[in-house]
């Protein structure tokens, strides 16, 4: 009866009964609970086994929370009729730890998957294959909990049990192990190595159960990943056309792991420019993701972003507004597309200079490095090359965590004569897919503006605006990230009111919201657009609003604080760092503590506050494996090594910052992260050596820090502080503790 039972709820899982809606199964759920409870009480071995399965399709729906509880129920059921080693409770403990990690309590998944394997390797007659499975759960785990030399020893070590098994199974049970190894690799950076054990694990797996098995898909999905991450778009494509065909043979086209592929495959052909073809992937993997597991389950919220980005790129290309509003809807927090929609909503105040666009000189350029005067109006080009027009490369670079982008480094120059000196805000244009500084005759026009594919229009510096004369002119360009095949480039305009653009992002997104008010991140969308125009009590309103619609972004709850003691409001702040610490005293990853901890460490904690911050920073600071967050992590590692007294060590820490914010070659390097975190480094070794008492030592890091920002950002107190603009004020935050102490 109870095999009966668990074969028929096993067909309500959406896995299975596609297009069923998920009010009806989770009313069959509930339904079945209360009778297991009612009906089942002298039978706690079978009711356990139900709820079980039960768990597994909340598991699908997205519902952690109630997953977690019945498995707790089911092995409290089980231990109170067998042994507390029974091996049956090693299934149980193996599936709350899976549900644990989807919640992304990697510790507690861990500890969980730790005894279910204790509970194996306590019984002799446990096959191997199962403890095989159980290890290699928990070096996933511990991947995603950021150990990845504990991950790597584990899957090494669980390699050296499947060499004793014999063949087909030996090749058969080492594959999974060679796939997750592989996606440890690739999670540490090695790309290269990444790549060499994927590809050997898709080939055991063809070996062992034939190359058109439903396994051999995965294998090949995160073997393409991997191939995108290092720019081999078309051997990316290949895999992950091929993973597609076996889950659509073996499982049909409407089954949710589809999705995945799609998503997988959009992202190549979006990088490749086949937009209309990724568009169309991306479309119908939403769709299939939101109808199997709902609109608010994570794996829909990628799908979302991934049109996003699509939409977004099309829209950059083609300047339809209607695509940048989807965008927008989909992803109301990213920056780029806020950026690329508030350009577009400028041009129609937009004046060109007069003499630069009607009938510019061509445009002179180098890619070797120029002498440091190659912007200044005397400077001689007359060696440079001379073309209309100068174009990136064709392809797209992959912007990830893990990805390495190459600089392009073009130098440009362009003289225009002015027949008089134009009234009103001077702005630039920055061309799509691009990264650029802009100068106006020698002065630095528009910091470095990290690469966009879209337009991004930036106000130029007063200095700049100041060197404009009737006459001749020189607009001069240092372009050192470019792609796409897109013009390089700046254009120059003229304009009433230089943040007329973001405003009216402001209200489009107050117009979204007055459709969906229950949306929290339309209320993030906005904040942003508001924080970057300088209104940070409106943008602290929204964030507080998006905070009680979904209180479970760390990221939220950080833009929160750093706006809050920013403005100096310090009993909110102080009020929300303590409740930020006790909702995430156990954070989804290294990333979230690193959000949290830093968020804590804003201003000077005391007690209990102290005490939760410094163990997130030290749980941050432990994952030491390379990737865009490292620096970060590094960074909250020393201001709580400050915060708790040792001021020496924090010192030590901001010189491991230091060497990793100023190398270009670091995965998911930019200006703006550049900036802020080398700045901020600074600071902190400020008010270190303040406290040891060093006084020239802190008025020279003081003077180093106020030198980072001038470099990037020529006024940190006027303009847009950048798409990161909290890691902006948290610098600003900073500064001003410093400052108070070298007066």
């Amino acid at each position: 009866m109870a095999g009966f039972l668990q074969e028929m709820l096993a067909g309500v899982g959406p896995t299975v009964a596609q297009g069923r809606d998920t009010t009806i199964v989770r009313d069959i759920m509930a339904r079945t609970e209360k009778r297991i409870a009612d009906q089942l009480k002298d039978q706690p071995e079978v009711a356990a086994q139900l709820y079980l399965t039960i768990a597994g399709i909340y598991d699908q729906l997205g519902d952690y929370p109630k997953a977690e509880s019945l498995c707790r129920e089911a092995i409290r059921l089980q231990q109170s009729a067998t042994d507390p080693d029974d091996e049956t409770l090693a299934e149980m403990f193996d599936h709350l730890g899976e549900v644990q990690s989807s919640r992304g309590d990697f510790m507690g998944a861990e500890k969980s998957i730790e005894q279910a394997l204790a509970i194996e390797q306590h019984h002799s007659g446990v096959p191997p294959e199962a403890v095989i499975d159980t290890r290699i759960n928990l070096a996933g785990i511990m991947r995603q909990r950021g150990d990845l030399a504990g991950a790597e020893k584990e899957l090494y070590g669980v390699l050296s049990l499947t060499a004793k098994l014999p063949e087909p199974q030996q090749t058969l049970r080492s594959a999974p192990v060679m796939n997750v190894l592989g996606v440890v690799l690739w999670t540490r950076g090695d790309l290269a190595r990444a790549e060499i054990c994927l590809s050997n694990a898709v080939a055991a797996q063809s070996r062992a159960a034939g190359d058109s098995g439903p396994e051999v898909a995965d294998g090949l999905g995160n073997l393409g990943l991997v191939r995108w991450e290092r720019g081999d778009l078309a051997g990316a494509e290949l895999v992950q056309r091929r993973a597609l065909e076996l889950k659509e043979k073996n499982l049909g086209p409407d089954h949710p792991a589809v999705a995945n592929s799609l998503n997988n495959l959009a992202m190549v052909l979006r990088d490749k420019g086949d937009l209309g073809p990724a568009e169309q992937d991306q479309r119908r993997a939403l769709a299939l993701e939101a109808k199997a597991v709902g609109e608010n389950h994570p794996e829909t919220r990628v799908a979302r972003n991934n049109l996003e980005a699509i939409l977004r790129r099309r829209a950059g290309l083609s300047g339809d507004a209607a695509a940048f509003r989807e965008a927008l809807a989909l992803n109301p927090g990213d920056p780029i597309a806020a950026d690329g929609f508030a350009t577009l909503l400028a041009e129609s105040s937009l004046t060109p200079l007069a003499g630069v666009s009607a009938a510019p000189e061509p445009w002179r350029f180098t890619t070797s490095l120029p002498p440091p005067d190659w912007m200044a109006p005397d400077f001689s080009d007359k060696d440079w090359t001379s073309c209309p027009a100068v174009f990136g490369p064709t392809n797209f670079v992959p912007r990830s965590e893990r990805a390495v982008t190459p600089r392009t480094n073009l130098w440009l120059r362009q003289e225009f004569e002015l027949p008089r000196v134009p009234t009103g805000r001077i702005v630039l244009r920055r061309n799509r897919n691009q990264g650029a500084e802009i100068y106006l005759n020698g002065v630095l026009a528009a910091p470095v503006a990290d690469w966009s594919d879209t337009a991004v229009l930036v106000p130029c510096s007063d200095a700049a605006a100041a060197t404009l004369q009737p006459g001749r002119n020189v607009l001069a360009v240092h372009c050192d990230d470019a792609d796409g095949g897109a013009q390089v480039g700046a254009a120059i305009f003229v304009t009433p009111d230089s943040g007329i653009g973001r405003a009216r992002v402001v209200e489009e997104f107050g117009k979204m919201i007055t459709q969906q008010p229950q949306q929290a991140e339309l209320y993030v969308g906005r904040a942003n657009a508001l924080a970057r125009s300088g209104k940070l009590d409106m943008a602290a309103k929204d964030i507080a609003k998006a905070i009680e619609l979904e209180p479970g972004s760390p990221d939220v709850w950080y833009d929160l604080a750093s706006l809050l003691a920013t403005m100096g409001n310090q009993s909110a702040y102080g009020e929300k760092r303590s409740q930020a610490l006790l909702r995430f005293a156990n954070p989804p990853g290294p990333a979230a503590a690193q959000k949290i901890a830093m968020l804590a460490l804003l201003m000077p904690a005391y007690g209990a506050d102290l005490d939760g911050a410094s163990a997130l920073a030290d749980r941050a600071a432990s994952v030491d494996y390379v990737d865009a967050n490292l620096p970060e992590r590094q960074l909250t590692e020393s201001l709580a090594l400050f915060r708790r007294g040792d001021s020496m060590a924090a010192v030590d820490w901001t010189t491991r910052v230091l060497a990793g914010a100023t190398n270009a070659a670091q995965p998911g390097w930019t200006h703006e992260h550049a900036r802020d975190r080398v700045a901020a480094a600074y600071f902190i070794q400020t008010l270190a050596f303040q406290g040891m008492r060093e006084p020239d030592k802190a008025r020279a890091a003081f003077s180093h820090g106020i030198e980072a920002l001038k470099a990037e950002l020529p006024v940190l107190d006027d303009g847009d502080p950048g798409r990161d603009w909290p890691d902006a004020l948290m610098v600003r935050i900073l500064m001003r503790e410093a400052r108070a102490g070298t007066q």
